[in-house]
């Protein structure tokens, strides 16, 4: 039985988004700066369209989608169960994690699917709602096909809900729905604009920043207004949530294949570690001549060095890569000592002057070539670009800002054609330095 009144989650979402509940617009934009409460806004109002189906006994078929089935899996599939869970309601909903869907006791569904198969999509009828998270992924003809399927009667209202960070000002989006007069009035302050879309249908915009989400991390907060020293391009789009002008792109050598070879000259795995705001992400890379097949296997914030270790051991286990060589970065000795400490064959990158600059040069000399799967490397590939200063001129550096996974290529890299490490014991260590420090576990000898 659901039995939770909408009125009583106020507490739990963001105020702006809250007005927006029972909007009913047949596009619904929700975009604007990271950390801002975008997705997780999306994720509650598909909930709460499930809550007022029971209510009404009007079932709804929803659904959430993203460019690949992975992505979506790991996002708005993980973030829904979340919401689920935390307003106490996972009981009622009957998940099957092979066709990613969950069912509710009126029958109301929510699917999970990516573009990745786009025959599927055909072959669904009877959605209400669509759900596009990460909206600036998909062509102008996915929105076309995905708004196809939602037509036809219905007893409940339709609506296309999209979630992005405006990343390039040339997109399809902003050409499909920003008209001058809609950028004006948000360029005025006015975060929400509702108008006529066409003849027989409406729109509602929403423009967002981190400071309409009460429930972001402080530091995180920090992380955002210091983007402003980093590249104002940055700072446009992911501190003030404004259209983003896309220059200086630093890699074009990169596309996706299904196929990753079993048979390679080089097998590294690069780490870069995470703290609260910041994911780990443990990356693999494979090399055959000048071909760098690169894979994304962990990519998680808030993890110990514990919970680091043990999910890092099972990947290497379904590799069948026990011993498997991990490059890490070596201005965290500490962690590294304490991979090796639960068994892990961890090793620091080599690091030098200029070496982000030189790790950068090394991935330029390879064709590389991302596994679909990887979201995040995707995404990072596509975002990441070099700095400039508050006048445009392009710095001789890259934006310090989602290069999470790329720094882990470029430590996976960095021992290619490099001596290997050499390691010692800590007893013989503590012998040969007196001032004997457990975060210099490790030394090149």
């Amino acid at each position: 039985m659901i039995n939770l009144k909408i009125e009583r989650l106020k507490n739990g979402i963001n105020e702006l988004y809250y007005q927006l509940i029972r909007n009913k617009s047949r596009y619904l934009l929700y975009y604007g700066g990271a950390g801002s409460g975008k997705s997780v806004a999306a994720a509650q109002k598909q909930i709460i369209r499930i809550m007022q189906a029971f209510y009404t006994q009007k079932p709804v078929r929803l659904l959430c989608m993203r460019k690949t089935t992975p992505a979506v899996r790991k996002s708005a599939y993980e973030e829904v169960k979340s919401i689920l869970s935390k307003w106490s309601l996972s009981q009622i909903a009957v998940e099957n994690k092979t066709r990613l869907q969950l069912t509710f006791p009126d029958s109301s569904e929510i699917l999970f699917m990516g573009l990745d198969d786009p025959e599927k999509l055909k072959s669904i009828h009877g959605i209400t709602s669509v759900w596009m998270e990460e909206a600036t992924e998909f062509t102008l003809d996915d929105f076309r096909q995905i708004d196809l399927r939602l037509r036809g009667k219905s007893n409940q209202y339709k609506q296309i809900l999209m979630t992005f960070n405006p990343i390039n000002e040339q997109h399809w989006i902003k050409k499909q729905f920003f008209d001058d007069d809609i950028q004006k009035e948000i360029e005025s302050g006015k975060q929400i604009v509702s108008r006529k879309y066409t003849a027989n249908s409406d729109i509602t915009i929403v423009h967002s920043t981190y400071k309409d989400n009460r429930f972001i991390d402080h530091a995180y907060i920090e992380r955002l207004e210091h983007l402003i020293e980093e590249d104002q391009n940055y700072y446009n789009i992911y501190t003030l949530g404004k259209w983003g002008v896309l220059s200086g792109r630093i890699f074009e050598n990169y596309s996706t294949a299904e196929t990753v070879p079993d048979k390679y000259d080089i097998r590294y795995y690069g780490l870069d570690f995470g703290y609260s705001i910041d994911p780990a992400a443990f990356v693999e890379c494979r090399i055959i001549g000048k071909t760098l097949y690169v894979k994304e296997h962990l990519y998680q914030p808030n993890l110990t060095n514990k919970e680091l270790a043990d999910l890092i051991r099972s990947i290497l286990d379904a590799n069948q890569d026990k011993n498997g060589q991990i490059l890490a970065d070596s201005s965290e000795p500490k962690s590294i000592a304490e991979l090796r400490r639960y068994g892990l064959n961890c090793q620091p990158a080599v690091k030098g002057p200029d070496s982000v600059l030189y790790g950068i040069q090394k991935m330029k000399q390879y064709q590389i070539i991302i596994d679909p799967e990887s979201t995040n490397i995707l995404k990072e590939f596509d975002g990441y670009k070099w700095a400039e200063d508050k006048f445009g001129n392009q710095l001789n550096k890259p934006v310090q800002y989602n290069d999470h996974t790329i720094d882990a290529i470029r430590y996976a890299l960095s021992r290619i054609n490099a001596e290997p490490v050499k390691f010692i014991t800590e007893e013989k260590y503590k012998q040969k330095r007196p001032d004997y420090n457990e975060d210099w576990m490790w030394e090149e000898i």
